[in-house]
């Protein structure tokens, strides 16, 4: 078994017959998940986003942050096909991260959805509406090819044709064939303040059926770096550079030091607007934007440093525990995933798109 906070990318030998940290293993072998679905990977590709008629529901991608979240007209809902509804944690799925803390969802397709880790609320800025394109967790199993606990995986990079989905407030489970993978969050009954660490973590629990030690790797990529599918625009803008990228606007920003503190690209026109403050983010599908920071690497941590004090600054940590350890950063997930299937562990990249651990 390997477990984490927030991310790592450790290599343990997984003993025949034995279960590492048997506390913990057995801890959540026996969460009582009352409910469960299997969705795979047909379904997935049949997964439409389709409008319902209603005034007080809570949209999936919020136009803006406004009436908890709902602006009185039609909103899109997930379903499989024209009107069938889909299987269970497609649509929502237990809140990881802490009572009023921010936090995600780890979905039934193994997508990582409704993020407002960035103090997104109401009253604030808008959640980020579509799942994180580039977000998943991966496992490789001794010599056995790296996959990804995705129905729908990002290009070039390796899925499951089924996973199984259970939930139970503060757990998710997504299970593919003997792994499982765990994300969870602090709850303890009575505690408020104990209940609001805005941390998660993920284990990935397997078993080794043969007569030999088995190495065991697990990985987590969270796109921190670009939000896809939202805007920053509004904003004091600094710069407009024409002809860019994604990665291109993000690089652009970096180059103007303090003076860019965030960025937005818009891919129908190829521009990148850089901006002296850090505006609300709202849901726009052509866009993909980003907040000025910095990585660093802290012991068994990587850390994504934003200086500022508003709503989208801060610090973010994601940690590794045992095993041997290792970070990097790219522009392609499937880089890092490819690196990963290696076997030889991940190099600290650049600062760009992508970060796991």
């Amino acid at each position: 078994m390997v477990h984490c906070l927030w991310s790592l990318l450790p290599v343990l030998p997984l003993a025949a017959g034995v279960v590492q940290d048997a506390s913990l293993a057995d801890e959540l072998a026996g969460v009582p998940f009352a409910n469960s679905d299997t969705l795979d990977s047909a379904a997935s590709a049949r997964l439409t986003w389709n409008k319902i008629k209603a005034t007080y529901l809570e949209p999936e991608a919020p136009v803006k942050a406004q009436w908890a979240w709902a602006d009185g007209g039609g909103h899109l809902y997930r379903f499989l096909g024209n009107n069938t509804t889909p299987a269970l944690g497609v649509r929502s799925a237990p809140h990881l991260g802490g009572l009023g803390a921010g936090g995600f969802e780890l979905r039934a397709d193994g997508s990582i959805a409704s993020v407002t880790i960035e103090n997104a609320s109401p009253a604030g800025a808008a959640k980020k509406g579509d799942p994180w394109p580039t977000g998943f967790a991966a496992a490789k199993l001794g010599q056995e090819p790296a996959f990804a606990f995705r129905t729908s995986p990002p290009e070039n990079v390796s899925g499951v044709a089924a996973l199984s989905f259970a939930g139970l407030q503060p757990f998710t489970r997504l299970a593919a064939g003997s792994a499982e993978l765990f994300a969870y969050s602090r709850l303890v009954a009575g505690h408020l303040n104990s209940s609001a660490l805005p941390a998660v973590a993920f284990t990935l629990r397997a078993e080794n059926s043969g007569s030999e030690p088995l190495p065991a790797s697990f990985l987590l990529t969270l796109p921190l770096q670009a939000d896809v599918a939202m805007s920053r625009m509004g904003g004091a803008a600094a710069k407009t550079v024409t002809g860019s990228s994604v990665a291109g606007c993000l690089r652009a920003c970096s180059a103007e030091g303090t003076s860019c503190a965030s960025w937005t690209f818009n891919a129908n026109t190829s521009a990148c607007s850089l901006f002296s403050d850090v505006p609300l983010a709202v849901n726009e599908p052509a866009a993909v934007s980003g907040v000025a920071g910095s990585w660093s690497v802290e012991g068994n941590c990587l850390v994504l440093t934003r200086p500022g004090a508003g709503p989208a600054q801060g610090s973010l940590a994601l940690c590794g525990d045992g095993g041997a350890i290792s970070f990097a950063a790219e522009d392609e997930v499937s880089t890092i995933f490819r690196d990963f299937d290696s076997g030889k562990g991940l190099s600290t990249g650049r600062t760009l798109l992508h970060d796991l651990a």
